[in-house]
């Protein structure tokens, strides 16, 4: 019986592959599942470990600190951008040497997708480190402006309850894909980065800033409401301190204060002038 059903759900006509096409929600999910916690796409990863050699990078987040930021300023750089990142006016100024995002694709989000990792291949040159969760290979084909060469996948069994339970070898099942903060932390030093800056992370400021650059919404919240983001985060950070990575935080200015090493965007600019 049961192999009847999964005949059904899966015949040809009604596979999920085409991002657009697809209305099969049932063979989404089982491709959602089997992809989950897949180790399958997670060898070829290890190729970019310690591709970056120590010195600094500028993980580029969306809050709306970053909205009148001249990226231009970080012209030789290196940047990880994360998310919606690509919809800044000034993400063309810098060098972005990977680019993440940190959920995995759930049925019902390829089109989303689509528009986000199209966009992406666009705004980036060959050579940077697009980071694809192992849910979303089933659709890489699908997805226009694809370049095989330049992507990794990572996947994680979500696992990530305290600072001893870390597994950041992206190469292997991680468990801190809970957060862009986690994630990109990871990243960074997966890459091999030392030292590195935290801009848009407007949730480990004090008070915390809700909303992106992107869509204009701008509200000052409450640090409960991001208690566990921040616990995450900061795990992460003791552990790359742990091996030697310095993170400071961009915050906007004198007013904001916050949980980590940070310096304001002016003070930024002095650096890189």
């Amino acid at each position: 019986m049961i192999k009847k059903i999964f005949k059904y759900i899966t015949r040809k006509n009604r596979r999920g592959y085409a991002i657009y096409d697809s209305r099969n929600m049932f063979y989404q999910v089982y491709l959602y599942f089997v992809n989950k916690s897949s180790t399958k796409h997670l060898s070829r990863t290890k190729e970019i470990k310690n591709s970056f050699n120590g010195g600094r990078c500028f993980i580029f987040f969306t809050g709306t600190s970053t909205k009148d930021f001249d990226f231009g300023l970080l012209d030789g750089e290196n940047v990880i951008a994360s998310g919606m990142a690509f919809l800044h006016t000034d993400i063309d100024k810098c060098n972005i040497a990977a680019y993440f995002n940190p959920g995995p694709w759930e049925p019902r989000s390829l089109e989303k997708m689509d528009f986000m990792f199209s966009s992406i291949y666009k705004k980036t040159k060959e050579g940077c480190h697009i980071i694809f969760d192992s849910t979303g290979y089933p659709y890489r084909n699908e997805i226009k402006s694809y370049r095989e060469r330049d992507t990794y996948y990572i996947s994680t069994n979500g696992n990530y309850v305290s600072s001893q339970s870390i597994n950041s070898e992206l190469h292997e099942l991680n468990n801190i894909q809970e957060g862009s903060l986690s994630l990109g932390l990871a990243i960074a030093n997966y890459l091999g980065f030392k030292e590195i800056y935290l801009l848009g992370q407007d949730y480990m400021s004090d008070p915390a800033i809700y909303g992106h650059f992107y869509d204009g919404y701008h509200e000052i919240g409450n640090p409960s409401d991001y208690e566990s983001y921040r616990e995450r985060g900061s795990w992460m950070i003791e552990h790359l301190k742990k091996k030697g990575c310095k993170i400071i935080n961009v915050v906007k200015d004198e007013k904001q204060k916050s949980s980590i090493d940070s310096v304001t965007f002016q003070d930024l600019e002095s650096l890189l002038n």
